[in-house]
């Protein structure tokens, strides 16, 4: 039996199986992605880290916790400057096959050096009285801060049919709730792409730097690499690859598949 088999498809997640397959080859099972802080020639009396990401998919904010806890084990109390070295990967950050309408989903997220929390946002949408817009929940009421949300969406009676989408702004922090839930009906868990990945990063860093005590004064992203060795300070890693996979294919993933793949990229093209 065959159909349409001469014919060519944008290939679907099954694709997915056969990158993995190269990177667990090339990579083996126990390769881990290093996030790392470096500490940058300056002027006397200063601190200029440099932190280093290298496409943790699974990197979140309990792993700046813990750079940010060696930091202040090592009495680092002040940091003047702090550079996002957002270098490692190539090439563009966003498929220009994707469609736009994909790019504002949390399954969409760009893929980037420096990332946390997946890039995304997640959010709770829940049915309030009849007639009344939707609630909109932020699972970190944190991260609403500088959002702005154009809410058009309604709860509905149970008769009527549930349908929801939740977009943002490609350029501006603008999130976009439409659509319309049953009243009583189950609360929906979204997520939604985050616009600036390195720059979220920095912010959520500078949060636990806070916690831990920590005066950060200003923050940078750069796309450039450092010119010259640099003396790495902390460091966390990702968990074992064979456990990135599994939640790259089992999940079907799309971010976890986009940064291994690129990983494989990055470390074929730089085997040393």
């Amino acid at each position: 039996y065959a159909r349409d088999a001469r014919h060519y498809f944008v290939p679907a997640s099954n694709a997915k199986l056969i990158s993995t397959a190269a990177v667990l080859y090339r990579l083996k099972l126990q390769y881990r992605i290093r996030t790392s802080v470096y500490r940058v020639a300056a002027p006397t009396g200063q601190v200029v880290l440099r932190v280093m990401g290298r496409g943790d998919p699974s990197l979140t904010n309990a792993e700046l916790k813990r750079l940010a806890q060696q930091l202040s084990q090592q009495g680092i109390r002040r940091i003047d400057r702090l550079i996002g070295d957002d270098s490692y990967f190539n090439g563009a950050e966003i498929n220009p096959n994707w469609e736009w309408g994909d790019l504002q989903g949390g399954y969409g997220a760009t893929v980037n050096g420096l990332m946390v929390n997946q890039n995304a946002i997640d959010l709770q949408i829940a049915p309030q009285a009849l007639g009344t817009p939707l609630q909109v929940q932020w699972e970190d009421p944190t991260e609403a801060i500088g959002w702005q949300i154009v809410n058009t969406s309604r709860t509905v009676s149970t008769s009527e049919p549930e349908f929801l989408e939740v977009g943002r702004d490609l350029s501006n922090p603008i999130l976009r709730v439409q659509g319309q839930l049953r009243v009583g009906s189950a609360t929906e868990p979204v997520a939604v792409s985050i616009p600036d990945p390195a720059q979220n990063f920095l912010q959520k860093f500078r949060t636990v730097l806070a916690a831990e005590k920590i005066t950060l004064v200003q923050t940078s992203v750069t796309t450039r690499p450092a010119a010259q060795p640099e003396t790495e300070i902390a460091f966390v890693q990702s968990p074992p690859l064979a456990t990135l996979l599994a939640e790259t294919n089992q999940e079907s993933n799309n971010l976890y598949a986009e940064a291994l793949l690129r990983t494989l990229g990055k470390v074929s093209a730089n085997p040393g």
